[in-house]
């Protein structure tokens, strides 16, 4: 069978399960405390950017975190050579063009995405990005940091 395809199918099985019992634990649809289901013990690499409106970096800045891992677990955080322990994560499902426009003056179309429903998940951890980030439907996470959109995808180390 090839390598590929069996760490696609244990990483969707992962997903699959330990996103199962999340819901379980936590009846509550619009907001929840708890890990991240599909991020737990996974790292994740940080593939695109966009610059958003009044932004304070630029792109030699946001180039500079280009394919920096993020690794979050059920109570950590570490991205960029920092650490967050004892981190809480809490769950609330958002619409995604309010929030864009809401918190960041700023559309899907900006950020080349649909309107969605997605998670806010907001934390205890002063990492830049990571005290609120979103999950979309697909999986990726989007951090902001200084005024640029970050997206990272999961990233099965080998």
């Amino acid at each position: 069978m090839n390598i590929k395809y069996t760490v696609f199918l244990i990483f969707i099985i992962s997903i699959t399960g330990i996103g199962c019992g999340s819901i379980a634990e936590n009846p509550s649809p619009k907001s929840s405390p708890s890990s991240p289901p599909s991020m737990i013990e996974m790292p994740w690499k940080l593939t695109d950017y966009y610059i958003l409106p009044n932004a304070s970096w630029g792109k030699t800045d946001a180039n500079k975190l280009v394919f920096k891992e993020a690794f979050i677990s059920k109570n950590s955080i570490r991205f960029n050579e920092q650490t967050c322990n004892g981190v809480f994560f809490k769950r609330t499902s958002i619409s995604l063009s309010e929030y864009l426009n809401k918190r960041y003056h700023a559309s899907t179309d900006a950020l080349k995405l649909s309107e969605q429903h997605a998670t806010l998940i907001s934390t205890n951890c002063s990492l830049s990005g990571f005290d609120n980030y979103i999950q979309l439907d697909d999986q990726r996470v989007i951090i902001f940091i200084n005024g640029i959109a970050f997206f990272l995808m999961p990233s099965i180390a080998y």
